[in-house]
């Protein structure tokens, strides 16, 4: 079902998000699968080696996990691995981190395009949802924007490293060093806030690059303009739409942490090692599956604002009907 194409107020743009997010839901779950499987089987991969060769070293069963040596343990696990088992592991770590980095720019182009589907009432499987990826260089660009961030939040955070250094110098050598731990608590809320204010002129371009199918540099420079005179109520949804995020993340950590404890305390009960990984693997699996619920949710209210932006100051709603576009993405370079 298409979502009403005009402009949004807070409410809308949750209630929009949350409602693609419910119809869509198992579409979103593909996207994650398809993303991160192979990263997944890394790990599963080097779980298996590391297990197969622990139950040579130590018995499956009535383990003194109280008295138990961990540095002979990895002392014989690392001389039972040999060079060929640990050149194996070595591998499906690089492995996992590269699957890893490329299923993020695959799920975020993903997440974004089911979003954008959802917003324009177009039909979208989790392999379509992929589709241009490669061909039109998204992502390269998406590439390109987590380089861009990580630069970003480095030059923000050590331009306030330098500031917090001086002054809690200062304020410890010439007042009272207690209030160099109030100094402290300050940078690091004021590093946090100012990090979240430079990202917030330019949260809209993962957006812009899948949608508009702009270069990265287009996709910065718009990035920033297109909220001009927008600016209060764009930050003010984008920080309201993080706050729920961050809130439903700790609700869901929390019950994770619980289940976690809970479980370990069965477990400890029975000192069987293939019991521990079974505990291990269980609550890794519940982690998975309460971030795949919250995840895709991070992208839907940022395109519902990317929707109520250009829906306020070029008219889109009125375009996309008169023109009735049929295609996949909308490019915006027509109406440049």
């Amino acid at each position: 079902m298409r979502q009403l194409l005009k402009p949004m107020d807070l409410r809308d743009i949750l209630d929009n998000s949350f409602s693609i997010l419910r119809e869509r839901f198992w579409t979103f779950q593909g996207v994650i699968f398809y993303s991160f499987l192979p990263a997944f089987v890394c790990i599963l991969l080097a779980l298996i080696i590391i297990l197969a060769v622990s139950l040579t070293i130590i018995p499956a069963s009535n383990i003194d996990w109280n008295n138990f040596n961990f540095e002979l343990y990895f002392t014989q696990l690392s001389q039972k691995l040999g060079f060929v088992g640990f050149l194996a592991l070595i591998l499906l770590g690089f492995l996992f981190m590269v699957t890893s980095f490329v299923g993020s720019i695959l799920y975020v182009h993903g997440s974004i395009r089911l979003f954008q589907a959802g917003f324009l009432g177009e039909q979208c499987t989790a392999k379509e949802a992929f589709k241009g990826v490669l061909s039109k260089l998204r992502g390269v660009w998406i590439f390109l924007y987590f380089i861009f961030a990580f630069l970003l939040q480095m030059v923000v955070s050590f331009s306030t490293i330098s500031i917090n250094f001086f002054f809690t110098f200062l304020i410890a050598m010439i007042v009272n060093p207690a209030l160099a731990i109030l100094i402290q608590i300050i940078y690091y809320v004021l590093n946090f806030g100012l990090i979240f204010a430079v990202n917030s002129f330019f949260f809209l371009i993962p957006i812009i690059i899948i949608i508009e199918d702009a270069n990265i540099i287009k996709a910065i420079t718009r990035s920033f303009s297109l909220p001009a005179k927008h600016r209060w109520r764009v930050i003010g949804a984008f920080i309201f739409s993080n706050l729920i995020i961050f809130a439903i993340s700790m609700i869901l950590l929390f019950l994770i942490i619980t289940i976690g404890l809970l479980g370990y305390a069965l477990l400890n009960t029975y000192n069987n090692l293939l019991i521990y990984v079974i505990g291990i693997i269980f609550v890794f699996i519940l982690l998975f599956l309460c971030l795949s619920i919250i995840a895709p949710f991070n992208f839907g209210p940022l395109t519902a604002i990317y929707y109520d932006l250009v829906i306020r100051k070029e008219g889109f709603d009125l375009m996309y009907t008169f023109n009735n576009q049929s295609t996949n993405f909308v490019n915006w370079s027509m109406y440049q």
